[in-house]
């Protein structure tokens, strides 16, 4: 006991008269790669850097940048012999890298001001080459590496690798976070790349989405902590990274504030229960008002709930399955056909639109010709040259201008229509996998009785309005439009929130500090006490109830077709569920916060998604059906909606 205080003493005092050093590598154009585009943040990234590092006890003398021509192969060496050196055993050594990166013969380099694919293994810093100097130059053994690199499509994810296998063999207590993206989404805001930013969040110990660095709250954050949230928080701000964490580290970097959480008084709802901070009830008797981010809301009693069906049903799905299958794939077809006639007339008209420049050019140097054999006008006038006229005459000739509208809008159908057939292609691949295992249909969809705490879940599914306000308080990118509408997002704030992912739907729930609900919480609301198949009831569904694939209202069969897109998250308001909530089948499909079944994807990154789409037939929109699609996918028939659970 006595040796393990003097021990743990012994740690404290060496981290407490330990030094920070950093080392800061910035470079945003390569003057001998023509190929790689410019950047335009990395030299405010190391601006920004170092002065964080001073607000957190980096000394000013042991902080060294180099940046764009200073940050050459040269220097780098030098750094490492002459300033890094210094460091002691105890102390921390911070590098940063801020640029381009490439993987070549199965190595991946840092690429420096000086760097030439010719020469890239003595004008790079390899990960070899770095392994090389830590060896060499650094008595310090904490040490925290961030790479902000960028790469081409061939090599994204192989770095990762790489830091793993290089680092791994190095006796220093190594820590290091590689946020890779692809080098022509550099994703700079306000002059900074995302990573600098989250970096400047993380180690100053504030928050995002309602957490922080500092994890246990206790004043400290190490270099594990910092780590951990910088990759949670690019994993979910909504732009293109990839962070990898390697390695551990308990060394200090950095202090933050504790965090008291002040005191509330108990509020109790329509119900006697305890309602959560944030929580009020509205004018109407059982419905509640979520203040964060205006949600209306119901509350779930503690009780039993039911999962999946009977056999009899999933017998006829079974039946079904083909016949669903086939639909699909009809309606996919129809997609495939369009696209290969945008393909033929986008060919067509960029063609045409070559013809003409190449006529409008022959033109000019005729016109030219016969402009030299002319004699000069005795009167010093302006004129327009004669090619010049028929240059501008051609450009703005109807027939142009027209083809190149109508060029545009193919390249854009083009785009909406392989989306589409992608969404269906999922779709249909998942049934596939359901035929193939219909053996284990009653494995998958078994009936089953849970017991649930209370809580509250969205009476309507998060809309554009709501959505829109999340991404201008956070600076997130907005949603892809959908294959309908340009500017959904703006234009419609009543519809379902669409094209989100579920790492999209779990930040604007944590931003509302509330959760996405299990596939049990979904099913209860959806389905009630009586476990129903569909949110109103075991009536078959039908046009005037739901807005899916469905068949017209009895006795109306002349006047009603499917929608095929989303309507407002109040509509139809006789297929609400026995709670009162709207759309838990059919309008779009809705994301869960567990994982998939083991039986689809061995990967945890495939979460369930329940109640169906504007586009799904019967089976698809009951309550205990369900569709594995994975996290990082956004499609134009999903969103979601949250709950928020009593603690």
């Amino acid at each position: 006991m006595i040796k393990s205080f003097w021990i743990i003493s012994i740690i404290f005092l060496g981290h407490l008269h330990a030094e920070k050093w950093a080392l800061c590598i910035g470079i945003d154009h390569y003057p001998q790669i023509s190929s790689m585009p410019k950047l335009t943040h990395c030299e405010n990234d190391i601006h920004h850097t170092t002065t964080t590092l001073e607000l957190c006890n980096f000394p000013k003398e042991k902080i060294l940048s180099l940046v764009n021509h200073n940050a050459d192969i040269q220097n780098v060496h030098r750094a490492f012999r002459d300033f890094l050196s210094q460091a002691k055993k105890s102390d921390l050594v911070f590098i940063y890298f801020t640029g381009h990166s490439l993987h070549l013969n199965s190595e991946t380099h840092w690429l420096l001001y000086n760097s030439s694919k010719d020469e890239i293994q003595r004008s790079a810093l390899s990960l070899e080459q770095l392994t090389f100097l830590i060896k060499k130059y650094l008595k310090a053994k904490n040490i925290f590496i961030c790479s902000d690199a960028r790469y081409s499509k061939s090599s994204l994810g192989k770095p990762q690798h790489h830091f793993q296998s290089y680092f791994k063999n190095i006796s220093n207590n190594i820590c290091a976070v590689e946020s890779s993206s692809y080098y022509k989404q550099s994703h700079a805001r306000q002059g900074r790349s995302i990573f600098n930013y989250f970096f400047e969040v993380a180690i100053l110990g504030k928050k995002y989405l309602h957490r922080k660095a500092d994890y246990n709250n206790d004043q400290k954050i190490t270099i594990s902590e910092l780590a951990n949230f910088l990759s949670w928080s690019l994993s979910f701000c909504g732009y293109s990274q990839h962070p990898i964490v390697r390695g551990r580290n308990s060394f200090v970097i950095s202090n933050s504030q504790i965090n008291v959480e002040p005191k509330y008084t108990i509020e109790r709802g329509w119900y006697e229960e305890i309602m959560p901070h944030g929580m009020e009830k509205s004018n109407k008797y059982g419905f509640y008002r979520w203040k964060i981010d205006d949600s209306a809301m119901v509350y779930i009693p503690q009780g039993k709930s039911v999962t999946g069906t009977i056999q009899k049903n999933l017998r006829l799905l079974q039946k079904e399955l083909p016949l669903i299958k086939e639909e699909l794939q009809l309606y996919s077809s129809l997609f495939a056909d369009e696209e290969k006639l945008k393909v033929i007339l986008s060919n067509t008209l960029q063609e045409t639109n070559i013809s003409i420049l190449k006529v409008n050019k022959r033109m000019t140097a005729i016109s030219r010709q016969i402009k030299g054999l002319e004699k000069e006008p005795e009167i010093d006038e302006p004129q327009l040259p004669l090619g010049v006229a028929i240059e501008q005459h051609i450009k703005e000739h109807i027939y142009y201008r027209t083809s190149q509208s109508i060029l545009r809008k193919c390249y854009r159908d083009l785009q909406i229509a392989r989306k589409k057939l992608k969404e269906l292609q999922q779709e249909i691949d998942y049934l596939d996998k359901l035929q193939k295992l219909r053996k284990h249909m009653y494995g998958i969809f078994a009936k089953v009785t849970h017991e649930t705490k209370g809580y509250y879940i969205d009476i309507h599914e998060i809309t554009n309005k709501q959505y829109l306000r999340f991404c201008n308080e956070t600076s997130r990118p907005y949603p892809p439009n959908p294959w309908w509408q340009e500017n959904y997002l703006l234009d419609s704030l009543d519809y379902p929130v669409v094209n989100v992912s579920w790492k999209d739907a779990m930040a604007y729930a944590l931003w509302s500090k509330r959760s996405l609900p299990s596939d049990i919480m979904w099913e209860k609301a959806a389905r009630g006490k009586e476990a129903y198949n569909f949110p109103w009831g075991n009536k078959q569904p039908y046009l005037g109830i739901v807005n899916a694939s469905v068949p017209p209202t009895p006795n109306n069969f002349n006047k009603q077709y499917p929608l095929l897109k989303p309507q407002k998250t109040n509509s139809f308001p006789n297929g609400r569920s026995p709670y009162g909530c709207f759309h838990m089948a059919g309008n779009v499909w809705e994301w869960c916060v567990n994982t998939a079944s083991h039986r689809f994807s061995k990967s945890a990154d495939y979460r369930m998604t329940k109640g169906g789409s504007f586009n799904s037939s019967e089976f698809m929109i009951t309550t205990w059906f369900h569709q594995p699609v994975h996290a990082d996918f956004r499609r134009s028939d999903l969103g979601f909606r949250c709950v928020t659970e009593i603690k």
